[in-house]
C-alpha cells in the first residue's frame, strides 16, 4: 500500500531510532534523538546536496519529536525513510 508523503505541519512518527550524527553538539555522538515510534511534527522539507561534483541532491525533513513530557524537542534533520506519516502509522498499529 502506498501512502502520500507527509507535508509540513503533519504529524509523523519515527520509523526507527533517529540518532545524533554530530549535528547536535549538545548531545553525545549517536545519542537517540527520537526512539522508533516517537510522535513528532514535520516542520519543513527540503533537499541537501550530497555530492558537490555531481550535484546529486537528497530530500531531507526538518522535524521536532516529543520528549517524555510530550513537549516538542529541538528541530532535527532526518531522512524521509526514517519517518512515516500518520496514515502509515495507523495502518501499521
Amino acid at each position: 500500500m502506498s501512502f502520500p508523503p507527509p507535508e509540513p505541519g503533519d504529524i509523523i512518527y519515527a520509523r526507527e531510532d533517529i540518532l545524533n550524527d554530530g549535528s547536535h553538539p549538545e548531545l553525545p555522538q549517536n545519542a537517540v534523538i527520537a526512539s522508533a515510534g516517537t510522535r513528532g511534527l514535520l516542520v519543513n522539507t527540503g533537499e541537501i546536496e550530497i555530492d558537490e561534483e555531481t550535484q546529486e541532491k537528497r530530500d531531507i525533513f526538518l522535524a521536532r519529536f516529543e520528549d517524555d513530557a510530550k513537549e516538542l524537542g529541538p528541530p532535527v534533520g532526518c531522512w524521509p525513510e526514517e519517518v512515516m506519516g500518520l496514515e502509515e502509522w495507523e495502518a501499521k498499529n
